[in-house]
């Protein structure tokens, strides 16, 4: 535990505000102000504990503990509220066992395991416990899966662990808009149909794009759901369309009955998607001079180096998802 410590903080929590000014206009530019926040909550929180009374907390401990936290957490799943696919809620949770310090861990859920929250019945009643459930039979003395540190794009974890994948399905952005017939209420029809097709959590509708400026699969998907609930041209046997209902670029010709309602529902997601990516793409322009560009492209400094990083592939990815909207369909805009 000194070892976990001693470590350098993550680079959210040492920024400087020239630093800051780097990450302006970013999808992480609100970051360092959240666990800001957090790191006074701690501070707050430690006032009223009678641990910290004869030695209060001072601002460094505060920091680290944070640090420790963000390196160190992981992603488990909680029966208490629903979220997409499995019915359980992702919560970040810091697990204070050092034999999980030399476990790997992965962004891509498909690679990687969440632990869940069980019980067990043991002589003395029931007692709570963490699971990693196996998606396949496995043999005594394989390795373990990876752990799972939750869903953060490549600039998230860059900040907030330190550390990139270069296959990380989590893509870059963060917009969500809830369709107007979409509820969290699980006895509502809609919440039904929905859960058909993993799309019951908010995140669900988030729009977040790869390197390449595609979105995920996932949004597509639900967007494609709202969309014909919306306009009473859903069916029940979309269920096994799902393949269509992944693909983007969308088909240039649909082989379905109902194939108007297919393109004027891509139409006006495809609409969406390059609106939000353009006015990402003109932030991203507009937050940061020549001159601050100047230095950080030239900069040698390992955080400085990381920030341009997230920047430059920020950058161009919202410029390829503008460039793939427009080569989808019209879209009104040619700046």
């Amino acid at each position: 535990l000194d070892a976990v410590f001693a470590e350098p903080p993550p680079p959210v929590l040492a920024l400087t505000d020239r630093q800051i000014r780097a990450i302006a206009g970013t999808t992480v530019a609100e970051l360092h102000t959240e666990i800001s926040q957090n790191v006074a909550l701690i501070e707050e929180v430690a006032q009223s504990c009678a641990t910290f009374a004869a030695a209060p907390l001072t601002r460094d401990e505060a920091v680290a503990a944070l640090g420790v936290i963000l390196r160190h957490s992981l992603a488990v799943e909680s029966s208490k509220s629903p979220s997409p696919g499995t019915g359980l809620e992702t919560l970040p949770v810091l697990i204070p066992m050092a034999e999980l310090l030399a476990v790997a861990r992965h962004p891509d859920i498909q690679l990687a395991v969440p632990l869940q929250e069980s019980s067990v019945m043991t002589p003395s009643g029931e007692e709570k416990v963490l699971v990693q459930v196996a998606r396949r039979d496995m043999s005594a003395g394989e390795e373990a899966p990876s752990l799972w540190p939750g869903r953060f794009s490549n600039s998230e974890l860059a900040l907030r662990h330190g550390e990139r994948y270069p296959r990380n399905p989590i893509g870059i952005g963060g917009n969500i808009t809830l369709p107007k017939n979409w509820s969290p209420n699980r006895n509502t029809p809609n919440f039904r149909e929905y859960g058909r097709y993993n799309c019951t959590s908010p995140s669900a509708f988030e729009v977040r794009l790869s390197p390449k400026g595609w979105p995920m699969r996932s949004y597509i998907r639900c967007a494609r759901v709202a969309y014909h609930l919306a306009r009473g041209s859903y069916e029940a046997a979309f269920v096994d369309r799902m393949d269509l209902l992944d693909k983007w670029p969308p088909p240039k010709k649909y082989k379905v009955d109902d194939w108007l309602a297919w393109t004027q529902g891509d139409q006006t997601i495809n609409l969406e998607i390059h609106a939000y990516c353009m006015a990402m793409k003109r932030q991203l322009k507009e937050t940061i001079t020549a001159a601050v560009a100047d230095d950080f492209r030239k900069s040698t400094d390992p955080t400085d180096v990381l920030l341009w990083r997230i920047r430059s592939e920020e950058t161009r990815t919202f410029r390829e998802c503008v460039a793939l909207s427009r080569s989808i369909g019209s879209v009104g805009d040619s700046s």
